[in-house]
């Protein structure tokens, strides 16, 4: 679990954290998971019910669970995943990746200094037309049956510095877009 690794985390010199630092790491990670899924949640809505297709594929891959499906079922629904990872593509929880330079590098015929920041912009990484045909468009479709590399799909950010809540964060969107959708019609 994520408490436990945190706990557990070294850095570089291999000094643990305290609880004063333990605890702001949970206290973002509570308070931002929540409100960056809720985010997500909210487009993932837009998006099925701009849909009548999408809406109506939902429902006949919820149905069968009844109107209160456990976690770990939801956790298994393959079209659901498929529309929670369209909309973290379309709208990530964050905007921006950045990382400051270790050492001197050249990008796009830019010479890059070490302690310089670069940032990739997850937005236009998701809608790359080299790997995104039509990448404005929501199309839950283009995660059946195929992944993505993390230099094309990165909606928690990527590498070392990925966030620590991604796993917990797709779930939780998972279950509670899911439950929502058994348990009531939006309109």
């Amino acid at each position: 679990d994520i408490l436990s690794q945190l706990i557990h985390a070294r850095d570089e010199e291999g000094r643990q954290l305290d609880n004063s630092e333990l605890r702001d790491e949970l206290r973002t990670m509570l308070v931002a998971g929540h409100d960056t899924t809720a985010s997500t949640m909210a487009w993932a809505l837009y998006f099925i019910h701009h849909r009548a297709e999408i809406s109506r594929s939902l429902s006949d891959e919820i149905a069968p669970l009844g109107n209160i499906p456990t976690p770990q079922q939801l956790n298994q629904l393959i079209y659901l995943e498929a529309v929670c990872q369209e909309a973290l593509r379309l709208h990530p929880p964050i905007q921006l990746s950045v990382r400051q330079v270790k050492q001197t590098m050249s990008l796009g015929g830019w010479t890059i200094q070490p302690g310089e920041n670069v940032a990739v912009s997850l937005r236009l990484l998701h809608t790359a037309p080299e790997v995104w045909e039509d990448g404005t468009e929501f199309r839950p479709e283009r995660f059946l049956g195929r992944t993505y590399a993390p230099w094309e799909y990165a909606p928690f950010g990527g590498g070392g510095r990925r966030c620590v809540g991604a796993a917990f964060g797709a779930f939780e969107l998972r279950v509670v877009l899911g439950t929502l959708l058994a348990a009531a019609r939006f309109e």
